[in-house]
């Protein structure tokens, strides 16, 4: 009988808790819908399980065509490789930056800087913002010559002869990202 004299207790107890977490949800989705970056919430397979207004305004698909669908659905065919490239790199790096382009609804492109982290549960939290075409096209070319000088690097370092000062010049696989 004694436990029968706690349960309307433990019942007030648990739908103050439920108000309380009907509170804090609301809280939480009041600042998600305000952002104006496209933010979601990925799950292990990268298919979308939760994401902000800002999707609709920016692509122009509806809530319901994205929930469930893969992120890489929507990515450029050419930027495929490096966007699972970066979403992989999420093992090993906190917070992992990069650029893509997206398809629109109506199949335009639209270039993307993206800032991705891994929770502890596997769920990936994403915050996409639109930038203009010249940005994303700035960084390849910076992405580019990084790359090109550390190759380099490592080539001037395993050979024996003393490095030399030489003014830079335009790699011609870095003008090919201007034409």
């Amino acid at each position: 009988m004694a436990s029968l004299a706690f349960a309307p207790s433990k019942i007030e107890r648990l739908k103050e808790l439920t108000r309380q977490l009907t509170v804090e949800e609301d809280y939480l989705m009041s600042f998600f819908q305000v952002c104006p970056d496209m933010l979601c919430i990925l799950d292990h397979d990268k298919c979308i399980k939760h994401l902000n207004d800002a999707w609709e305004k920016i692509l122009g698909y509806s809530r319901d065509e994205l929930v469930s669908q893969s992120i890489t659905a929507l990515v450029s065919p050419f930027d495929l490789v490096q966007t699972n490239n970066a979403i992989k790199s999420l093992q090993t790096s906190k917070v992992v930056r990069f650029y893509n382009k997206c398809k629109t609804k109506s199949g335009e492109l639209v270039p993307l800087e993206w800032n991705v982290v891994l929770s502890e549960d596997g769920f990936i939290y994403a915050d996409a913002r639109s930038i203009p075409h010249e940005c994303i096209d700035c960084e390849r070319a910076r992405q580019a010559l990084y790359a090109s000088s550390k190759s380099n690097s490592s080539e001037s370092n395993s050979s024996e002869s003393k490095p030399t000062k030489s003014k830079p010049t335009k790699s011609p696989s870095l003008l090919k990202l201007f034409k």
